[in-house]
């Protein structure tokens, strides 16, 4: 007789039976209990995850590991008063566990706890002197003066987010910058006025991420390369198959390296990348000298009306639009447009700031024989 085919178990599923059966056996020891709440966590099944770690709580109350994966569950669940009870708790049961510290902090921080957040930061920092992440939180929320987010910083964030990257801004956030990029440049309809172009040839994606402006413009661009600090978020980029190219680095220097290419960008995009950059300077000097005569500079900022830029205590930095216009006068481009713009939601709030089009107005130098 033919066999059914039956669907291969998981590894996953495999060790819930297996974490079961050994509850079933002795369900007085607490690590069962907490493995299958690794087990279903891993398997997105949080309920019964909350459940296991609650179980594994009961039996042992100072189980740092299973307060702080708690923690986790809640968080994931919106519940951030309840998350923040149960890392503090996962801290308070070992002091020297740098994680709690740190999910504690970021938790205060998101629930508008700045001083709590604050000291779980410190606290994380005694114990991980060298934490990229808990440095530029403490600078963020001390007021302490930054020109950009430390690189170690944002690839640590974006390593840890590639994954579900695209999925939260789009869900969560309610992300459209790549979109409005593309509408304020190609859409002759749009509001904020089309800058004339139907399309480019090269184009640079700076901090081009999991490569949503490339999905926006694909269509439009001959040649995209993007650039980014975050190896995971490239490797994201690069499944989708939409860039010639994908630089793994610093935005200003590969714009250095870029210098005087042959050809010319067309076009630089940048969505939501000068969020961990304050003083934009370099950038704007790098771009001036690969971006072709009449070329394309487009981006977004978070805005804001202190002067030049600021560190918020999100650890995010945001422009003013005077000091934007400054350096675009300094370094040779017109502003074709300044789109206001609801850049993402933040705990439900909405972040405000801004789209620009600049246009690179410099010509080349006829007696430049080089």
């Amino acid at each position: 007789m033919p066999t059914r085919n039956r669907r291969k178990r998981t590894t996953a599923e495999d060790a819930i039976d297996s974490y079961r059966r050994a509850i079933a056996i002795d369900g007085t020891m607490a690590a069962p209990h907490f493995n299958l709440g690794n087990a279903a966590w891993d398997s997105s099944n949080v309920e019964t995850a909350i459940e296991c770690y609650r179980a594994a709580i009961e039996i042992d109350p100072r189980h740092a590991a299973a307060h702080n994966n708690l923690g986790n569950a809640y968080r994931t669940l919106a519940d951030l008063t309840t998350a923040v009870q149960s890392y503090a708790r996962a801290a308070l049961c070992d002091p020297t566990f740098a994680m709690a510290h740190f999910n504690l902090a970021n938790t205060h921080k998101d629930l508008g706890h700045p001083d709590a957040a604050l000291a779980a930061y410190r606290a994380v920092l005694a114990l991980e002197p060298e934490n990229a992440l808990a440095q530029h939180m403490v600078a963020a929320l001390a007021g302490e003066p930054s020109m950009a987010a430390p690189d170690a910083f944002v690839r640590q964030v974006f390593d840890s987010y590639a994954g579900h990257f695209d999925r939260h801004l789009s869900e969560s956030l309610g992300y459209c910058v790549p979109k409005r990029l593309r509408d304020i440049l190609l859409d002759p309809t749009s509001t904020s006025g089309s800058c004339g172009c139907t399309g480019f040839g090269h184009v640079l994606d700076l901090g081009c991420g999991t490569g949503l402006v490339a999905e926006a413009f694909c269509n439009v661009v001959t040649h995209f390369e993007g650039v980014d600090l975050s190896p995971r978020m490239l490797a994201e980029a690069r499944r989708k198959c939409l860039y010639e190219t994908l630089t793994e680095g610093d935005l200003v220097a590969h714009l250095q390296y870029s210098a005087n290419r042959d050809p010319a960008y067309d076009a630089v995009l940048a969505a939501d990348s000068f969020i961990y950059i304050g003083d934009l300077a370099p950038v704007f000097a790098g771009v001036a000298g690969c971006l072709a005569p009449d070329g394309v500079f487009a981006f977004s900022i978070e805005a804001t009306e202190n002067e030049p830029f600021e560190l918020r205590p999100t650890g995010r930095f945001a422009q003013s639009e005077s000091y934007i216009r400054q350096l675009a006068e300094a370094h040779g481009f017109a502003v074709k447009s300044v789109a206001p713009t609801i850049i993402r939601l933040e705990n439900g709030q909405p972040v405000h700031g801004a789209i620009f089009v600049l246009i690179n107005a410099r010509r080349p130098n006829p007696n430049n024989n080089t």
